[in-house]
């Protein structure tokens, strides 16, 4: 997930939709890894690292069906 345009400066429905298009397009022959596309800076939003990982974890179950 592009760590400053999504998880930086985006909305928490940007993460949730960014997630959701990650994993429906790479996940589905399983072995795809969800997780910032660099270091977490200091100034991402909480409520955006949130919104990351309760999306991955409600889109990321395998067999992907989103």
């Amino acid at each position: 997930i592009d760590q400053h345009k999504i998880l930086r400066e985006g909305t928490v429905e940007e993460v949730k939709k960014e997630v959701h298009r990650k994993i429906k397009g790479l996940a589905s022959g399983g072995g795809y890894i969800l997780a910032p596309a660099h270091n977490i800076e200091e100034d991402t939003p909480v409520e955006n690292l949130i919104a990351m990982y309760d999306s991955a974890k409600g889109y990321g179950r395998y067999p992907i069906r989103c």
